[in-house]
């Protein structure tokens, strides 16, 4: 009697075991339909940032570096001092070139009053026509000369301005290379040039796709490059951030690299901070056209385990059912489907480990995707979820 008890009484413990599981609450779940929408079509290359234009700062004309006016590794606007040599000599070398000019104007004055003065007696025959042509020739003569000095003097007012050296175009300038009190010049033994300028703003990035996305990228930005394809470029940084920079396509080469079969393209962007240099290493997004009516979901709906990506497809008796899908492309927060899911079917965000183990009810609350993907839902994220990251399966 005492075992059929135990017996009746274990009976009875694993009966209210069973009700009480069967009676558990479904596990509150956050759901959101599969959107159908038109969507841009990217592709993700490494580039290199190049600058549009690197001066070399020279000293056009010889002589000792009296004084440098640079902030080393500061911005220059055009026009601005840089250096200035040793005048003296070339405003000397000014000096005797206006002189010359007034001898040689004085002597073109008077081989005019000469030839006036004579004209009527060579019409007249008074004089011989060689002593004439004498009186033209020493005209001619003062008018050549007049016009050899006046170009000294330009050369020389030249020279002068050329012992002030100015910033040819805007933008950062490097270390000095040549201290002052230096002989420079392009004579000099050393023949080194002062400094160099790199324009920051605006900045190219090269990058190289392959040669069969010719045809995509030449729909998309002209065979030209005139219609300029939008880009956007991503500057890893130390901290974990990353700088963005919006820019457009300017330049499709007309050659494929025989070595790679890629082809080199080229984009502008604005920098106008001057946080970017030439030679660094970015990632360039090419926006080559839209796709439409692509199948979205929030990529917080996304799963994946070691083989496979997939979603929660809610069924109709409120249970989730593990739907694998093919993605594409991630814009805005949401994530491509390719295959597997259709527009309108409803997926579970943010479920726990738990809830696909035990395959339970759940409770689900419906949001609107956009909602959820702006941040305006409340939303449960348990430690342990795994969300898929996209690849560029966007064409």
């Amino acid at each position: 009697m005492l075992a059929l008890g135990c017996v009746a009484l274990g009976c009875e413990r694993d009966q209210s075991a069973t009700s009480s599981a069967t009676t558990t609450a479904p596990t509150p779940v956050v759901v959101v339909k599969a959107v159908q929408r038109d969507m841009p079509i990217y592709r993700s290359y490494p580039g290199t940032t190049q600058s549009l234009a690197t001066v070399q700062v020279d000293a056009r004309v010889e002589g000792y570096l009296e004084a440098a006016h640079t902030v080393e590794g500061g911005t220059v606007e055009p026009g601005q001092l840089l250096y200035e040599l040793q005048p003296e000599q070339y405003e000397a070398a000014l000096v005797q070139a206006e002189a010359d000019v007034e001898i040689a104007a004085t002597n073109l004055r008077f081989a005019k009053i000469e030839y006036d003065r004579n004209e009527p007696l060579s019409l007249t025959g008074a004089i011989s026509q060689q002593t004439w042509d004498r009186y033209a020739r020493s005209l001619a003569d003062a008018e050549g000369q007049l016009a050899a000095a006046e170009a000294d003097l330009l050369d020389a007012e030249l020279n002068l301005s050329y012992t002030r050296v100015e910033a040819p175009i805007a933008g950062r300038i490097g270390a000095d290379i040549v201290d002052v009190g230096n002989l420079v010049g392009p004579d000099t033994a050393s023949g080194e040039a002062l400094n160099t300028i790199v324009q920051l703003d605006p900045m190219r990035v090269v990058f190289q796709p392959g040669a069969d996305e010719f045809a995509a990228f030449a729909n998309a930005a002209g065979v030209t490059g005139r219609d300029h394809a939008p880009v956007r470029l991503t500057a890893a940084q130390r901290t974990g951030d990353a700088l963005t920079f919006d820019g457009a396509i300017d330049m499709l080469d007309n050659v494929a690299q025989p070595g790679t079969s890629t082809f080199i393209a080229r984009a502008q962007f604005a920098n106008p901070d001057g946080l970017i240099l030439p030679g660094q290493f970015v990632t360039v997004r090419v926006t080559l056209g839209t796709l439409k009516d692509a199948v979205l979901v929030p990529t917080d709906a996304l799963y994946k385990d070691p083989t496979d990506r997939f979603v929660l497809v809610l069924g109709s008796d409120n249970t989730l059912k593990r739907t694998i899908v093919q993605v594409g492309d991630e814009f805005g927060g949401f994530t491509r489907i390719t295959s597997g899911l259709d527009a309108g079917q409803t997926v579970a965000v943010a479920v726990s480990p738990v809830v696909l183990r035990n395959g339970g009810k759940v409770q689900p609350r419906l949001v609107d995707a956009d909602d959820l993907v702006a941040g305006k839902v409340d939303e449960a994220k348990p430690a342990g979820k795994a969300t898929g990251s996209s690849g560029d399966g966007g064409s």
